[in-house]
């Protein structure tokens, strides 16, 4: 059971940045007051982390209560995985 726990927590780490970022990149803000587009896409921002975060909630709350041979450190080694894997490939792709 230790593989599809792996499996689900790398599910919901993807599921949940992939929602934050469309909401993030949908489309710029436009307009010529700069400080107005910026408090814009900061609340843009701010908006998808907290949904982002709502969302993971969610999806935890309901793999623990759907799943009952769940191993839960290998959920969260998967879960974790995939943010770490993100942060390692961003860095890759910033060096480049």
């Amino acid at each position: 059971m230790g593989l599809i726990s792996v499996l689900l927590g790398g599910a919901i780490a993807a599921v949940v940045n992939v929602y934050a970022a469309r909401r993030v990149f949908a489309a710029p803000a436009t307009g010529t007051d700069t400080d107005e587009v910026g408090a814009r896409e900061l609340g843009r921002l701010y908006r998808a982390e907290v949904g982002k975060l709502i969302m993971a909630a969610v999806l935890f709350a309901t793999v623990f209560g759907l799943v009952k041979e769940l191993n839960v450190i290998a959920l969260l080694v998967g879960y974790t995985s995939i943010h770490v894997i993100g942060v390692i490939a961003a860095m890759k792709f910033v060096k480049s």
